[in-house]
């Protein structure tokens, strides 16, 4: 069992000490409050965060954020990915199933920013229009031309988890095409992409048509 836990990319806990500091604000974590950390793999003479690994050791070291802060950097599909998920309090446990179910939109400003007229944002994903001709839409691996819409959703490389969401890009048709298979739930819709408000108006309407909330049976 311990085992499993220390695979897992996340880890959630009551802070020991108010003397670590959240990894994406700078500020301290208070002692006792929720924390929550992506776990990358350290390895001697590895660099993260502009922090060393300790020498001689090799495994994952937490990098600890605040609860708000976490849900700007972190893709969290399930509680199972998240060790230590099963020793908070129900309360707590609550409050993440929350943030997970509303895609890390967890309140206050940062997860507002950018969506549409009374909508909360989804962290992990985004529209924009193209700022050149180089991203490659992972729906057909073709090129998505400069200044054409394009949709993302942000994941985090198991691999190089220390970078927080990196934007995948797709063509709003493949996007559209793929949305449960991108996890884009039925309750979502396109004013609740970052982004969206920035959009023109004329492209707005077009894709609140496209990307509605869906209703589901039941």
């Amino acid at each position: 069992m311990a085992d499993s836990q220390n695979d897992k990319l996340y880890k959630a806990e009551y802070a020991k000490s108010g003397r670590a500091s959240c990894k994406k604000c700078k500020e301290n974590i208070a002692k006792d409050s929720l924390r929550m950390a992506i776990m990358v793999q350290c390895a001697k003479g590895v660099r993260f965060f502009l922090q060393e690994c300790p020498p001689m050791f090799d495994g994952k070291m937490p990098q600890w954020h605040h609860f708000s802060c976490f849900w700007l950097r972190a893709a969290v599909q399930s509680p199972s990915d998240i060790s230590g998920f099963t020793d908070l309090r129900w309360e707590d446990q609550e409050k993440v199933k929350k943030a997970i179910e509303s895609g890390g939109s967890v309140g206050g400003k940062a997860s507002r920013k950018g969506a549409g007229k009374g909508e909360k944002s989804l962290n992990d994903f985004a529209v924009e229009y193209a700022k050149s001709n180089r991203s490659t839409c992972k729906g057909c691996d073709q090129k998505i031309e400069k200044d054409q819409i394009r949709i993302s959703k942000k994941v985090v490389d198991p691999e190089k988890p220390q970078l927080g969401l990196i934007d995948r890009w797709y063509h709003t048709g493949c996007f559209v095409s793929r949305r449960e298979e991108l996890v884009f739930k039925p309750e979502y819709s396109a004013p609740q992409l970052k982004g969206f408000a920035a959009l023109r108006a004329e492209d707005q309407e077009e894709l609140k048509k496209r990307l509605p909330a869906v209703k589901t049976e039941g």
